[in-house]
Formats: structure tokens, C-alpha cells, sequence
């Protein structure tokens, strides 16, 4: 939907490569290819078919090494790991869009349906060397597909002042998922299949051109990805812990309300305000269960259940400029949050809020600099507790009379990660800070189209 509205031609193609390089306790590499082609026939000047594919590749490796502490084994030992993922996503989109529905002026329709495949592979080796013997610790093969099939159709109906517009998407969702431990290992299998029925309405008023009021209200799911659902045990960093899926999660169901308020000063100056209300029904959170062995370690194992309701109330106030030589929007949002828990537990409440800036400068014709800063203040759910992020990422793009564009990106250079606490169901034991964000990353990408 986003290369068709960039393009007026019939016919498009579009290709973009990025390799990263990340150095923290980890060394990483990745490549990532994104790929899409489309074709778009109009049957006159209000109505339109569109049909687009699109896929993205992602490549990943991982190289791990350190020496563990008795939490993991009896006694020190060099370990090793080595972690290569990969990532394939494909999505078929088949959309008509009529601008005056029946001939109506103030209709409009957009109908259609998605298809999203989305694979991810996972093949993981970890060995350590005790008295100059390599053994391998663990050794498995993970996939995990997953299958999207979503119709929709959306109504806008204009009157007078009053807007008005309401979508209803059904999605199918079915995903099947394979583990191998070892190369005897026999192979495990799971899949299930879920329907959801999404929808979105909204109302619109204008009043005299520069202000405008909006209420909408949204039905979303949020599913585990295969980490979370994958009942495989996996180790998760050099601190020698453990994580396991839950394939008995059920999906976050998600509903929210929101009331914004529009003021257009000129064409280059925006200001909105938004309150809202959010109601997520089986929030899936992290937990950890406590082990102690018989030579007194303590074995941790982190795994994932749906176990409170979470009420949100908050509100964001945005600005943006747009000027020919400069885009710029700031904003900043503050929220309450209650979490109410099925078993019993008393409900919770949490005071969060963000503020952030991002600058697009075109320097000249061919090149632009594009800068975002993000401060998130801490925040503690249920079992979990993050702490204050600091996300800075700066972008230099050049693009090339041909067609090829060349771009180098540097991620969280401020060096500021977030952190997080991994709480046991019975808040008497906390774990080491554990980093959630990647940090000192560094990409050179290069987008061709044609």
C-alpha cells in the first residue's frame, strides 16, 4: 500500500539491500533485502485496481563468547555460541479503490484483500570446553510459519462538516511450527488456527477549515511471535538463562478509543491533541520460574503467560512542521495504567510518559539528513520493569540521478540501552538486567527503483 501510493506509473518495481554490523557482547551481522512489484489499472478517474507483491528478506548471525559463572555450570567454563536466523515475509494485496461510489461524490469505497506468508528460521549451536574436551551443550532447528488471509472493505461518507468512515477486516490466521534438538532428535510439531474480526470506525467534524475534531474507535490482536509460543528451551545470553515458549498463550485482544483534536495554522504548521483510552484483555508478559538445585545454584527459566488486564488512559500532544527545505515533528505523551491480575493479585497502577523529535533536512537536491531522539521514562508491569531509554538515530542519504540511492545509518548513538527486570511470579526474586534494545549499530543500504 505504501509503494502504490508513492508511484503514478502502472508499472513498479522496487529494491532495497541493507547490510548492519552491530559490536556489544555480541558480534552480529546482518542482511536484509526488501523487494516489492506491483501493478495498478485505472478504469477511469475516481476507481482503480491494484494488484502488489511484496517481500522482505532478513539474514542474521550471531558469534557469543565468554566465560559463564557457576549460575549456569558447576564451574567456569568457555562457552561458545553461534545463532543464525532467518527471516522471509511475502505478501500478495489485491485492493480496488472508487473515489465516488454508485456515483456519488461523497462515498468512497476501498475493498480488497491481503495475503501475508511470514517464515522465520532459527538454527542455534552452543558448546563449551571442560578439560580440553569440546562437547556440544545444545543443538537445534527451529521453523515457524505463519499464514495471514485478510479481506477488508472500508466506507467514507462526507456530509457537509461531518465525516464519517468505518472498516471491517476478518482475518484467518493459522501457523505451523517444527523443532529439532540434535540430528536424532525426533521432530515436534505444533500448530493451531485463529479467526479474528477487526474493525475500526471513526467521525470527523470540521469546523471553519482549521479545526477538526475526530473520534475513533479500534479493534486490534496483538499474537505471540514464535519465540513466545515455541515450547522449545533456548538459551538467551551470556548469563547462562533460559527461555521457553508458551504454546498455550492466547492472543492480546486490544480496544481503544480515541479523541483527537486537529489545528491547522497554515499549510506548513499542525498541531494535534489526543486522548485516549486503551483496554487490553490477556496481556502477554514475561516471567521467571525459580530453581534451586542440590549444589545450591539457583536455575532460572523464562517463559511467557497471559495473566492481567491492562487499562490505559492517557493523552499526546504533537507538532509538525513541513517546509520545503525541512520536516520536523516533536511530541510528547503521558499515560496511566492499571493492571488487574486473574488471580487474585492486587491491581497495580503506573504513571509512563515519552517525548520525542524528528528532523528530516534536505541539504540540497541529492542528499538529506533525517536525526530522531526518544526518551522513554521507566515503566513496571506486571512482572517486568524497564528502565529510563534514551534512542538516538541519525541517517544520510544520497540519491544518485539514476535511480540508486545510497544511505549510512547509525542506531542508539547516545549508548543509552534499555534494560530490563525480569520479576518470578512470587516478586521475591529479580534477575540481572537483561539489554532489550539493540545499541551502537551501524547500516550502509542502497535502494534502487525503476
Amino acid at each position: 500500500n505504501r509503494y502504490l501510493a508513492e508511484t503514478d506509473k502502472d508499472m513498479y518495481v522496487h529494491l532495497d539491500t541493507l547490510l548492519g554490523y552491530q559490536n556489544d557482547w555480541t558480534v552480529t551481522r546482518q542482511h536484509d533485502i526488501k523487494a516489492a512489484v506491483g501493478y495498478q489499472h485505472r478504469f477511469s478517474e475516481t476507481n482503480m485496481l491494484s494488484l502488489s507483491l511484496m517481500t522482505n528478506q532478513a539474514f542474521g548471525g550471531e558469534a557469543r563468547q565468554r566465560e559463564l559463572a557457576g549460575k549456569m555450570f558447576a564451574k567456569s567454563r568457555n562457552y561458545t555460541a553461534a545463532n543464525i536466523l532467518g527471516e522471509s515475509r511475502y505478501q500478495i494485496s489485491l485492493h480496488y479503490d472508487d473515489k465516488q461510489l454508485g456515483g456519488a461524490e461523497n462515498l468512497k469505497m476501498k475493498a480488497g484483500i491481503d495475503v501475508l506468508a511470514d517464515n522465520d528460521a532459527d538454527h542455534y549451536r552452543a558448546e563449551y570446553n571442560e578439560e580440553n574436551r569440546d562437547t556440544t551443550f545444545l543443538n537445534y532447528h527451529r521453523d515457524y510459519l505463519s499464514l495471514f488471509t485478510e479481506p477488508f472493505v472500508q466506507l467514507q461518507y462526507q456530509y457537509k462538516n461531518w465525516d464519517f468512515s468505518l472498516m471491517e477486516r476478518p482475518q484467518i490466521y493459522s501457523n505451523v511450527q517444527w523443532d529439532m534438538m540434535a540430528a536424532a532428535s525426533p521432530l515436534l510439531l505444533h500448530s493451531h488456527t485463529q479467526f479474528a474480526n477487526l474493525a475500526k470506525a471513526n467521525i470527523g467534524y470540521i469546523v471553519k477549515t482549521r479545526h477538526r475534531f475526530d473520534l475513533s474507535y479500534s479493534y486490534d490482536v496483538k499474537r505471540p511471535d514464535y519465540k513466545q509460543f515455541s515450547p522449545m528451551v533456548r538459551l538467551t545470553n551470556t548469563e547462562g538463562e533460559f527461555i521457553q515458549g508458551n504454546d498455550s498463550l492466547r492472543p492480546e485482544k486490544v480496544h481503544k478509543v480515541n479523541l483527537r483534536y486537529s489545528y491547522r495554522k497554515d499549510e506548513h504548521i499542525l498541531t494535534t491533541v489526543d486522548i485516549f483510552y486503551g483496554h487490553r484483555k490477556d496481556k502477554i508478559e514475561k516471567v521467571v520460574i525459580v530453581n534451586e538445585t542440590g549444589h545450591k545454584q539457583i536455575e532460572t527459566l523464562k517463559t511467557f503467560t497471559n495473566d492481567n488486564v491492562q487499562h490505559q488512559l492517557g493523552g499526546t500532544l504533537r507538532l509538525k512542521l513541513n517546509y520545503e527545505s525541512l520536516e520536523a515533528e516533536t511530541w510528547s505523551s503521558m499515560a496511566w495504567e492499571r493492571f488487574t491480575y486473574y488471580n487474585g493479585k492486587a491491581p497495580k497502577d503506573e504513571i509512563s510518559y515519552q517525548l520525542g523529535l524528528m528532523l528530516n533536512a534536505h541539504l540540497n537536491k541529492v542528499v538529506d539528513l533525517t536525526s530522531s531522539l526518544v526518551y522513554v521514562s521507566p515503566t513496571r508491569s506486571a512482572y517486568n520493569e524497564k528502565n529510563e531509554y534514551i534512542g538516538a538515530n541519525l541517517r544520510l542519504t544520497y540519491k544518485s540521478p539514476v535511480g540508486v540511492n545510497v544511505f549510512i545509518e547509525a542506531n542508539d548513538i547516545i549508548n543509552k540501552p534499555r534494560t530490563e527486570n525480569t520479576w518470578n511470579e512470587s516478586m521475591t526474586y529479580m534477575k540481572v538486567k537483561e539489554v532489550v534494545e539493540n545499541r551502537n549499530c551501524l547500516g550502509l543500504g542502497i535502494r534502487y527503483e525503476w
